[in-house]
């Protein structure tokens, strides 16, 4: 997105720690690349597990638990399991990533 039409975007940490009774063996359910073409879009919809997109090149935005994040290269989102997400490319730029 050009700077001048990028979408609002409020940064937060968020907080995914847990009680070391609940952690369990990282188990890595997939790996891929992507160069998504303008306005490319995932979701609405939910994972079942933990998942990290980087972003490579471009831009666009992650919207998760009523926040919206506009992300470019070398930014990076974690989707949460059984928690809502939707993403997608920029309309000008769009991102191209890898996830794990």
């Amino acid at each position: 997105m050009a700077s001048s039409s990028r979408l609002p975007a409020k940064r937060s940490e968020l907080d995914v720690t847990m009680p070391p009774s609940e952690m369990t063996a990282l188990s890595v359910y997939n790996v891929g690349h992507q160069r998504c073409t303008p306005r490319y879009q995932w979701g609405p919809g939910v994972r079942n597990h933990y998942l990290i997109h980087y972003v490579v090149s471009g831009c666009g935005v992650y919207e998760t638990r009523g926040q919206r994040y506009s992300l470019q290269a070398g930014e990076a989102f974690l989707a949460l399991p059984d928690t809502e997400i939707t993403y997608y490319a920029d309309e000008n730029d769009p991102w191209e990533y890898v996830w794990v």
